[in-house]
């Protein structure tokens, strides 16, 4: 046993030395400027690996290799200047060094510096620039720049709006099961711009981020029970996820909230400070409000703009407001030949109301 013992102890003994006889040869080669060496030397600082850990001298050698334009150096050099690691935390100097690494081809650079210009970090923001190094990193099959490619195409910033372009880019992020790139394709699958609606595959692809409570998920999920897409008809469900996407402030859920509370108490502040108006009869209330003047300041003008913005998209009640607007004559110069044919239209659409008019 005892000898056993012994050839164990023999055994650690010179495995020690050979691992110090291989690190002062490392450290002889890093001293003599072998950039291998040095990037090799720091790594077992940085990783206690060989070496007692030590961020400080792990970025002593990283930067000796940086200095002589190591990729993988300048990348630890600036991922130490960005956490504050052996060194004064400096977004800037990492942003100089991930620029320094990514201009020679190295992909977490590229990626981080793209992320860096697109967020200002370390430098001013610039869209431009991040889509260009997004771009570089997506052509790899990047999940992130991929994603990051598809909202660029969805929003039209930097490029052209293109829903079918971003279609492709968020196509390739879900194929890597991304989840936030999951609910904006199912996004676009519902709103029918560009691409065809399926509203199936929107329902398919918006449930695993609708588990995690994500608000554009909420709102696809919403907007397809609403109106009985590829879902049972659940008004009061659909209301409730779109009250719980706009609290995480998804603009186009705000629309049916701010509808919901005029119907229940007849206030528009929540409908005048949209951004952006989808629904017809958001435009229907808000031109009905303008020309009376009596919940903001009379506007007939705009008032009219907005009753028949909502007419052009088929809301029967816009085009009954008009008939009688004009058959009244008292906002606008009185024209029953006009009023009528507003009111036709009204009919067409299934409002029984007009009928009334047309008989008198």
């Amino acid at each position: 046993m005892s000898s056993k013992i012994r050839r164990i102890g023999i055994c650690i003994v010179a495995v020690l030395f050979c691992t110090e006889l291989c690190c002062q040869n490392l450290l002889l080669k890093a001293k003599g400027g072998n950039v291998e060496a040095q990037y090799e030397l720091a790594t077992q600082y940085y990783k206690g690996i060989g070496q007692l850990q030590s961020y400080s001298s792990a970025f002593v050698w990283y930067k000796k290799a940086a200095e002589k334009n190591h990729p993988a150096s300048c990348y630890a050099v600036a991922q130490m200047y960005e956490k504050g690691l052996g060194c004064s935390q400096n977004e800037r100097l990492a942003f100089s060094y991930y620029m320094q690494a990514a201009e020679r081809g190295h992909a977490e650079s590229q990626l981080r510096l793209a992320q860096m210009f697109d967020e200002g970090i370390g430098v001013v923001d610039n869209p431009a620039r991040a889509y260009l190094w997004y771009r570089i990193c997506a052509d790899r099959n990047e999940v992130y720049a991929c994603r990051r490619m598809g909202d660029f195409y969805m929003t039209g910033t930097v490029v052209d709006k293109d829903l079918f372009e971003a279609k492709h880019w968020y196509e390739k992020a879900v194929e890597q099961n991304d989840i936030d790139a999951m609910q904006k394709l199912a996004y676009i699958y519902v709103i029918g711009e560009s691409v065809a609606p399926d509203y199936k595959k929107a329902s398919e692809l918006a449930e695993v981020p609708l588990k995690q409570g994500l608000p554009v998920a909420q709102y696809v999920k919403a907007y397809l029970l609403e109106n009985g897409f590829a879902e049972k008809k659940q008004a009061a469900k659909a209301l409730e996820l779109y009250k719980q996407s706009a609290k995480q402030n998804f603009a186009p859920a705000k629309e049916p909230v701010a509808i919901d509370r005029y119907r229940k108490e007849g206030k528009i502040d929540s409908l005048l400070s949209l951004k952006k108006i989808k629904r017809a009869e958001v435009y229907y209330i808000l031109g009905k409000e303008y020309i009376a003047g009596i919940q903001t300041k009379k506007n007939v003008k705009k008032g009219l703009e907005y009753l028949n913005k909502a007419a052009a998209s088929s809301y029967a009640e816009a085009y009954l407001e008009l008939g009688k607007l004009y058959k009244e004559g008292k906002v606008v110069r009185k024209n029953i030949g006009r009023a009528n044919n507003y009111f036709k239209y009204a009919l067409d659409l299934g409002n029984k109301e007009a009928e009334q008019y047309l008989k008198k």
